[in-house]
């Protein structure tokens, strides 16, 4: 069955990243870089031994799944207690520089996975999962993703208009600072028109930006006022991982052709429903399950990566 509590068994295992996250850290030593270990290494090296699955299926319809809802709420306050443990425990926990370092980009690793549900919820109808969504984009310092993804590239996505969609032969180096700057000059100028259009000054709380503006200074002054510098260190750090991850993820000009044929690519037990799933581009009103979930996001961000282009095109 389509909403039964099985199908979206893969997208539970997300939960472990964190439990992984703590244990890693508290251990010391290189076990705070083991998330970074099987995110970037372990899972594309196990994409590449198990081969091509010989007979993809289609995946089950997700989008009216009440479980797969209850998933994506459930991450929301499990990413924040986990940043709140990196902003409030590790700078106390007396680890050297290096660990400190690395918890904080194991943290970004699981909230860069976080940004899949973020991106899931602000595709939803109900206005209360569309705060869920900012809520997780506020927590990685990029709430204009809301308003550029879902009215800026669903409309201009593979043009020059486009800060999200990656040149011909773009190095990541600067896809990256451009994909930031001009997603944040985007969703400006589309706040800037849609104020326009009812009349309403761009200077004011109307402003979605302003009010993202001022929710994120608000979070950072409260990590610095109550934690110190190290903390704030470490909130940024993670923030600019996870923004890497969803840019390294969609900077492919063909990554989205690519993942009609992840199932020809992915087809390890745990990520098998999620290989299967077929993401066309649609428009920006959900349902949205099919577009970019979890482990679908983290293949195109680390194992199509990982592989020579030319030996993942389809055929």
């Amino acid at each position: 069955m389509t909403r039964s509590l099985w199908a979206t068994v893969p997208f539970w295992l997300a939960f472990l990243l964190p439990l992984i996250v703590i244990i890693s850290v508290y251990n010391r030593g290189w076990f705070a870089a083991l998330p970074i270990v099987v995110i970037f290494g372990f899972l594309p090296l196990l994409d590449w031994l198990s081969g091509i699955a010989p007979i993809p299926r289609e995946a089950p319809d997700l989008a009216f799944n009440t479980w797969f809802r209850v998933v994506t709420w459930l991450w929301v306050p499990a990413q924040i207690a986990l940043i709140v443990w990196l902003v409030s425990a590790v700078p106390t926990a007396h680890l050297t520089p290096l660990e400190i370092f690395a918890a904080t980009l194991s943290v970004g690793s699981a909230t860069g996975v976080g940004m899949t549900f973020a991106h899931e919820l602000i595709h939803r109808r109900k206005p209360f999962e569309q705060r869920l969504g900012d809520i997780l984009l506020a927590s990685v310092t990029y709430p204009h993703f809301a308003i550029e993804h879902v009215k800026g590239h669903h409309r201009h996505v593979g043009t020059p208009r486009d800060p999200a969609t990656a040149r011909l032969g773009e190095a990541i180096y600067t896809f990256i600072p451009r994909s930031i700057v001009g997603g944040l000059s985007s969703a400006w100028d589309i706040e800037r028109q849609r104020l326009k259009e009812h009349h309403l000054g761009v200077w004011s709380l109307q402003n979605a930006m302003l009010r993202y503006a001022c929710v994120e200074i608000a979070i950072y002054a409260v990590i610095a006022a109550a934690l110190g510098s190290v903390a704030v260190a470490t909130f940024a750090g993670q923030s600019l991982a996870a923004i890497a991850i969803l840019d390294i993820g969609r900077m492919n000009n063909g990554v989205e052709q690519q993942a009609y044929c992840v199932d020809k690519n992915v087809p390890l037990l745990a990520l098998d429903l999620l290989a299967r799933i077929v993401p066309v581009r649609i428009n920006a009103r959900p349902p949205f399950s099919a577009l970019f979930t979890l482990w679908l996001s983290m293949m195109a961000a680390v194992g199509l990566a990982c592989r020579c282009s030319r030996s993942r095109h389809c055929s």
